[in-house]
């Protein structure tokens, strides 16, 4: 469990994922619908699931068309999960399926055949069916002190072993196994798709930790709660190479075909090295420390003291050395920035990481109309 959260941890702290992690939930999306898709037996590359845009053709284009949608819609469900579990169920199923029909968005009936490629062997009854659906749905919503890696575990076993709907059944018990992850906190993103996982060990793993998971006992249930850790850490390292082929390349998506680093996005534009500048003393604040910092940064803190002058909001009048004084009308060089000077003698002292005392070296200065009279400001020299 440990490793399983402090793997989760990394891809969160990756620097990508501050600004960018609307991409990678996309990504780990359609990343994780493949590898769903992969195990009930439409095993594409991730290319073609990009370029493919008709997914009715065939039985497989119908498989991975169906992981996808139950990929986007997992993620606008998590809120009704905590609530109604089973309403959730139904949904997916209904999303899966894709086309209406009386065996759609409901538990299968006696008689009902249930179509899952993966999984063979004997099918519960509809009364055990709806018996342990039950359970599981009370198990969601009262919650448990388990950690969220074991509930998400039992959730996918269950629906695999249950296979409650005519369809789509490994496709539906992947997909509530990802929104338990999201619900639990564990993935609130939905950056670790635990579905490429299962795909990555294969099918043959996959199906020898579902065999212990049927058997009941405490080593097969824990084997499965072990593969399930394990593909949670393989949709981890997943993540984090998006996330690094992000960074290398910018601002291309992840997994474009091609090598290089591809054309810019906006051709006219250049990137412009940092030139170190000192800013100017009358551009600064008295407790700014000159540092090496772009030109436009500069220009734009001066524009912006420019800006505020001409408002009148404030005359800029420091010069290192000088004790700050107010520009008044008095003053016969005006302002050193080429401001409009103050309006009038009400002008007063207000420094800014200073005093009016004598021994006051720099200062911010200010112009007000409920200054007292009787201060003179004198020009800066």
């Amino acid at each position: 469990m440990d490793s399983v959260r402090k793997a989760v941890d990394r891809v969160y702290g990756h620097r990508v994922m501050r600004r960018r992690s609307n991409e990678i939930s996309s990504e780990a999306a359609l990343r994780g619908a493949r590898g769903s898709a992969a195990l009930s037996g439409a095993d594409w590359a991730l290319e073609e699931v990009r370029r493919r845009t008709d997914f009715s053709a065939d039985p497989e284009a119908r498989t991975v068309g169906a992981a996808l949608r139950l990929g986007a819609e997992a993620g606008q469900l998590l809120s009704i999960w905590r609530q109604s579990p089973l309403r959730v169920l139904a949904r997916l199923h209904l999303v899966a399926a894709g086309e209406p029909d009386d065996s759609v968005g409901r538990p299968r009936l006696d008689g009902e055949k249930v179509d899952e490629p993966l999984i063979e062997g004997p099918v519960p009854t509809p009364a055990e069916v709806a018996g342990r659906l039950d359970g599981l749905a009370e198990l969601i919503v009262a919650g448990s002190g388990a950690p969220a890696l074991v509930t998400a575990s039992v959730v996918h076993g269950e629906l695999l072993a249950l296979r409650p709907f005519t369809s789509y059944n490994g496709l539906i018990a992947r997909a509530a196994e990802r929104i338990a992850l999201v619900g639990s906190g564990l993935d609130p993103k939905a950056v670790c798709p635990a579905e490429v996982g299962h795909a990555e060990q294969g099918r043959a793993a996959y199906l020898a930790a579902f065999e212990g998971y049927l058997s009941g006992t405490p080593e097969g249930v824990g084997a499965w709660i072990a593969h399930c850790g394990r593909s949670v850490e393989l949709g981890v390292r997943e993540s984090t190479a998006v996330c690094e082929a992000l960074q290398r390349r910018g601002l291309r998506a992840a997994g474009d075909p091609g090598p290089g680093p591809g054309p810019r996005p906006f051709p006219g534009l250049r990137r412009v090295a940092a030139v170190p500048l000192q800013v100017p003393p009358l551009a600064r604040p008295p407790s700014y420390q000159a540092s090496s910092i772009c030109a436009h940064q500069a220009g734009n803190f001066a524009r912006g003291l420019v800006r505020l002058a001409r408002n009148r909001r404030v005359d800029v009048a420091w010069v290192p050395g000088f004790r700050a004084r107010s520009v008044g009308p008095s003053c016969s060089t005006g302002d050193p920035l080429g401001c409009p000077r103050s309006r009038g003698p009400d002008s007063f002292y207000s420094s800014w990481g200073g005093s009016e005392s004598a021994g006051s070296t720099s200062g911010f200065c200010s112009n007000s109309g409920k200054a007292a009279r009787g201060r003179e400001p004198a020009g800066v020299a």
